[in-house]
């Protein structure tokens, strides 16, 4: 009997683990410049760089499971700082913000 609950317990741990569900995800970025470039990988995987964006600028996609990501926002102006952030279904899960002359934010990993 208690290997019948060991093995319903690591399987309902395994299955936990796997996110094979639709999730919406967004990249911002914001600072203090509201001048910036962008790069990021879209959800066909392909490197996108934008530039220049304003305050606020977003792209949001929908995907099924996990892959890698990578977004990167630079301040376009000598002083100043830059943010950005990674949302899950409007969840902020990731932010990074960085300060200084032609500062580089960024966001990598599995999501």
């Amino acid at each position: 009997m208690k290997k019948l609950f060991l093995v319903i317990f690591l399987f309902s741990l395994l299955s936990s683990c796997v996110d094979d569900s639709e999730n919406t995800y967004t990249y911002e970025i914001v600072g203090t410049t509201a001048n910036y470039g962008v790069s990021y990988q879209d959800v066909n995987d392909v490197l996108q760089l934008k530039g220049p964006v304003g305050d606020g600028w977003t792209y949001t996609w929908v995907q099924t499971g996990k892959r890698w990501i990578m977004f990167m926002g630079q301040n376009f102006e000598k002083v100043g700082s830059v943010t950005v952030r990674l949302y899950k279904n409007g969840k902020l899960i990731e932010e990074d913000t960085e300060s200084g002359d032609y500062a580089v934010a960024s966001i990598q990993g599995n999501y």
